[in-house]
């Protein structure tokens, strides 16, 4: 994570140098996401995600395009998209964005490593209807000073924790989305006992989500019993022949057997 917070920094300079904040105002026009979970009709919605690469897998997608990934994911269920904007390591870009925005009707998360309210300015620029923050980056101050600016500009946030002190601090934070990562940052292990193990302690009102390591009906089914509202699915998705068509399979086996 540190070198990751490294190469931020740098870029989060270049930004600052050339993009002027003032003038830059609330999304008015930001899909709320929580009609996604009614479209989802009780049961586990899907936030799939547009992904070409990851820096522990290398190119997932071999014939990345996101225009047409996002346009099928819609057609075939998906509740959100989530859309790579990092570049340095996950082979993203932010243009991808804007363009998969431009053509579809759903709430669309910005994941990237935010660490600056410089971020979510930019955000803004790109569209974004919700946006990250990885909880294993920031402190208490820097999470409640960013959710803050976030809702000011018309933003939601999803705050990633992967443990029960990270957890912790969402019960004080301005944030209307908490993502349980089933990755060990440790050593990159992937269990979904993890979102089983801190679902009690999630603060109400929330959309509870579970991420990562998540790649079946078995999978939706057993975390729906848990109370979870939403899964953010990637690898599973872009690594299929025909991305769009496994999850149509993966939604429509969770809800025959829900």
């Amino acid at each position: 994570m540190e070198r990751i917070a490294a190469a931020k920094r740098e870029e989060i300079k270049e930004l600052k140098a050339k993009l002027d904040i003032t003038g830059i105002t609330s999304r008015v026009d930001a899909i709320d996401p929580r009609p996604f979970l009614q479209r989802a009709d009780g049961h586990m919605a899907v936030i799939a995600e547009v992904k070409k690469a990851s820096p522990i897998k290398g190119l997932l997608c071999a014939d990345f395009d996101p225009i047409s990934l996002a346009g099928s994911y819609q057609k075939n269920g998906a509740g959100a998209l989530s859309v790579i904007t990092d570049s340095g390591f996950f082979q993203g870009d932010k243009d991808y964005l804007i363009r998969v925005k431009s053509m579809i009707d759903l709430p669309v998360l910005r994941k990237d490593f935010i660490i600056d309210a410089v971020q979510l300015y930019e955000s803004v620029l790109l569209r974004a209807d919700i946006v990250l923050l990885i909880a294993a980056m920031h402190d208490y101050e820097s999470l409640l000073s960013l959710s803050e600016k976030a809702r000011e500009l018309g933003l939601y946030t999803l705050l990633e924790v992967h443990d029960r002190d990270e957890q912790h601090l969402a019960h004080d934070l301005p944030v209307q989305m908490v993502g349980i990562n089933n990755r060990d940052l440790k050593d990159f292990t992937v269990s979904l006992s993890t979102s089983l193990h801190l679902i009690d302690g999630m603060p109400p009102g929330v959309i509870r989500v579970s991420e990562s390591g998540i790649s079946s009906q078995h999978d939706l089914s057993t975390l729906q019993r848990a109370g979870f509202h939403a899964a953010l699915i990637g690898e599973a998705l872009v690594s299929a022949a025909d991305p769009g068509l496994r999850l149509r399979e993966i939604l429509q086996q969770h809800r025959e057997v829900s």
